[in-house]
């Protein structure tokens, strides 16, 4: 057997319309009972996942996703400089990413594979934009780095609520062509 690594969880609440909430109780019973020691953090807001990224990463061996992809990036961009591993529990209305590395969905499965210490090594992705104000910013990125259409579709399907995944992005292009 070998040692257990330490957890840190960002888990971002509204990812999967809200579905992320409900994994919270029954992953905490399932860490507790298997004696791994972890981190449970919350996110407020846009971004605030990659400071607490950045946080949990000085102290933990991994550093766990809970979200979309949107959540993925901005925790991958809290861990740059660190020595802590980025992994991921996929509850978002894509996943794109996740298809890609192929973590289990279902959550017992999904943390005996973020233990397991197999690891893969990813790109990742900078760029750097200047907004209209012309204030520069430099962004990380893992999976893709959407702008123009792509990121009006991420903006409106929020306003979908009763689909998720790949049935989603359908609908809407079904509404808008």
């Amino acid at each position: 057997m070998f040692n257990l690594p330490k957890l840190g969880i960002v888990l971002n609440p509204t990812a999967g319309r809200g579905g992320a909430l409900n994994i919270e109780k029954p992953l905490i019973e399932y860490l507790r009972l298997h004696n791994i020691v972890f981190q449970l953090e919350k996110t407020t807001a846009p971004l605030h996942a990659t400071d607490l990224s950045s946080q949990l990463s000085k102290i933990f061996d991994i550093v766990i996703a809970i979200g979309g992809d949107g959540t993925v990036n901005e925790v991958a961009a809290g861990l740059i400089g660190s020595t802590a591993s980025l992994a991921i529990f996929p509850i978002g209305s894509g996943n794109d990413f996740n298809r890609i590395i192929g973590i289990p969905k279902k959550m017992d499965l999904a943390i005996d594979a973020i233990i397991s210490g197999r690891k893969k090594s990813i790109d990742l992705g900078r760029s750097t934009i200047i907004n209209s104000n012309g204030v520069t910013q430099v962004k990380y990125f893992i999976n893709t780095l959407g702008i123009g259409i792509d990121a009006e579709i991420a903006n409106e399907i929020k306003r979908i609520k009763y689909l998720r995944g790949l049935p989603l992005y359908i609908f809407w292009q079904q509404l808008k062509y």
